[in-house]
């Protein structure tokens, strides 16, 4: 005589499955809250334009760089999970649609390469020069004439324009360099040079930017 049915066995009728199955609740999959990773985005665009309008020392741009390269990696495992989640799920919808699927994730990586791209082409110093370019040419008028004096390291910063200059250098030929960013591993500023490109000093590199500027790092 066969023994008792385990609980496992017993035959379930096709009908009552499907009771069973829509009873059981659903889990919903929500997007995580847009705030968090826009805030951030925009405040690391920020800082990059900042940082890197005054030249982007080593110390401040590898931080900026950095932080960019973190975040874009974070974004990356994020999305990947997401991605799982959504091609296992049985709702699929949790965006309500995909094209708010597609203005969630495009926003991070969106922001991301726009700050890349305007740092490449020099936007943001660009645009901080050219502000700045009455001020820079009267205070270099004035140090070449004599009647504003050197500045030496260590001496109180002067505000010109857009930019605080820490160092000023006059040299022959009416060159006069300036230190407008220093982070402690090296320093940038920039160079009037109107009559013959800067003269290279030690480890100096130069990069013209616009009529008689141009970008100056200083390593040590």
């Amino acid at each position: 005589m066969a023994g008792p049915l385990h609980p496992s066995e017993i035959p379930i009728p096709s009908s009552a499955g499907i009771a069973i199955r829509q009873s059981l609740p659903r889990v919903k999959r929500r997007p995580p809250r847009p705030i968090a990773g826009r805030v951030f985005s925009i405040c690391w665009l920020l800082l990059a334009l900042v940082v890197f309008s005054g030249g982007g020392g080593l110390g401040l741009g590898l931080l900026v760089v950095g932080v960019g390269v973190i975040w874009m990696g974070m974004w990356i495992l994020r999305f990947c999970i997401w991605l799982v989640l959504e091609l296992t799920n049985t709702n699929p919808e949790s965006f309500g649609s995909p094209a708010k699927a597609i203005a969630y994730w495009i926003f991070e990586p969106g922001v991301f390469l726009v700050a890349v791209g305007v740092v490449a082409l020099d936007v943001p110093q660009r645009i901080r020069l050219s502000l700045s370019s009455s001020a820079l040419e009267k205070y270099v008028a004035d140090v070449q004439a004599g009647t504003v004096a050197e500045q030496r390291y260590g001496e109180p910063p002067r505000r010109i324009g857009l930019y605080t200059v820490s160092e000023t250098e006059l040299l022959k030929d009416g060159v006069v360099r300036l230190i407008t960013s220093s982070d402690g591993l090296d320093d940038v500023g920039l160079v009037f040079a109107k009559n013959s490109e800067p003269p290279v000093i030690g480890e100096d590199s130069y990069s013209h930017m616009t009529g008689p500027w141009w970008h100056w790092h200083r390593s040590w």
